[in-house]
Formats: C-alpha cells, sequence, structure tokens
C-alpha cells in the first residue's frame, strides 16, 4: 500500500523519463519531507506536465531528493510521459486506494514475516505487520454479588483497574428513588460491596459517570 500524505506538491525540472528529482514546494504546500514522506516510502504521485498527466508508486530516496516511476496510467498510453523541465509532481490518491462500497480489500507490503490467518496492523509507512502477544484467559465468576436487595435501577458504572474497584450508580425503583452509590472491590473472580451512600436526596433520573485517572477520582 502506497504512502499518503497531506498536501506535498514540488516543481520539478527533470526532463525525459526517468527518475524525478524533487524541487521546491508550490506555494500553499509543501515537500515531500516536510509532509513526512520517509527515505525509502513508496508513494502514490501524480505528475501534471502542461496537457499530459502520469500516475504511478514511487520510491522517495532523502539523499539528492528524488523519485522512481513505476507508472499505472497516464497519456502517453500509460507509459511515462516525457517531462519537459516544468512540469509538477504530487502525492495523491487514486481509486485504488479508496476501496468502494466500504469494504473490499487493500494489497499491502508485509514488514516481517506473516502465517496465514494472522492479525494485523497497518503501519505508517502503508506496510503492515502481525500483532503480537498473547490471549488471556480469565473467569467471570458467580452471581453471588448482591450489593442491594430491593429492585435497582442501575444508571453507570466505572471499573478503575489502577485499584480494583467498580463505582456503580443505582436508584431504587420505589419511593423515594434517591441515587445512591456504592464502591465494590474487585479480587480475583469475586466482588465485594460496600455500603451503599446516598448521593442525592431526590427524584432522580439519569446519572452518568466519568474516572480522572491523573487524580485517581471518579466523577
Amino acid at each position: 500500500m502506497a504512502v499518503l500524505v497531506n498536501r506535498a506538491k514540488v516543481a520539478t525540472s527533470t526532463t525525459g523519463t526517468g527518475t524525478i528529482t524533487l524541487g521546491s514546494a508550490e506555494d500553499g504546500y509543501q515537500t515531500f519531507a516536510d509532509a513526512g514522506v520517509a527515505n525509502g516510502d513508496v508513494v502514490r504521485y501524480i505528475i501534471e506536465d502542461g496537457s499530459n498527466f502520469e500516475i504511478g508508486t514511487g520510491t522517495y530516496t532523502s539523499s539528492g531528493t528524488t523519485l522512481s516511476r513505476t507508472v499505472s496510467e497516464s497519456s502517453n498510453s500509460n507509459n511515462a510521459i516525457n517531462l519537459s523541465g516544468s512540469a509538477t509532481v504530487f502525492v495523491g490518491a487514486t481509486a485504488e486506494d479508496i476501496p468502494s462500497g466500504g469494504g473490499g480489500s487493500v494489497t499491502a507490503v508485509a514488514s516481517g514475516a506473516l502465517a496465514n490467518g494472522d492479525t494485523v496492523v497497518l503501519n505508517s509507512n502503508g506496510t503492515v505487520s502481525a500483532i503480537t502477544g498473547s490471549e488471556v484467559a480469565g473467569s467471570v465468576g458467580s452471581e453471588s454479588s448482591n450489593f442491594n436487595s430491593a429492585n435497582t435501577e442501575i444508571h453507570d458504572a466505572l471499573f478503575d483497574p489502577s485499584t480494583n474497584k467498580v463505582l456503580v450508580l443505582f436508584k431504587e425503583t420505589v419511593s423515594p428513588n434517591y441515587l445512591k452509590g456504592i464502591v465494590g472491590t474487585v479480587s480475583g473472580s469475586s466482588i465485594s460491596f460496600g455500603s451503599a451512600a446516598t448521593i442525592n436526596s431526590a427524584a432522580s433520573y439519569t446519572a452518568y459517570l466519568n474516572n480522572d485517572s491523573r487524580q485517581n477520582k471518579f466523577l
């Protein structure tokens, strides 16, 4: 998969059909390097030279700021166009870079060995590599942890993995419908709850929780 970057468009004084030497950025644009193209990256390029055009992939070389040319489509019967010395070249997406219908497949170069069925991640340079790691098994536990004996409506709950505690906001479905909170401590596959505290001594309808990890506080 070719690398795509934003607003990379430069002039080139190169003539002929060979490797391009990239010049300065066009007004309002940036050089390939400033846009984030790294040495060795394969980019999707588009060349415009008067009424002629060329689309392809090329390998960017930071030393000498050059770009090779592998043509996929052009105004010269899909061959490299003969550059005049006053062309522009830019990075752009083509139809094959954008799967239609919200699906389809993407062809990419592998970074490292890939086995059949591996789950992969798309890297910033357009390559893909296998996601490493192991599956962690665990048990859910039983339903014996009952924090309230009355009919209860849970509004929200948040778990803090740094303290292994969960905060539950709830109200009983019978009058007076006060909003309450209760903290549970998770240990292995079990959880133990403390005593519930009334948060709002009035009829409550909706409440939500957030966790401020910097202060280790529920909000």
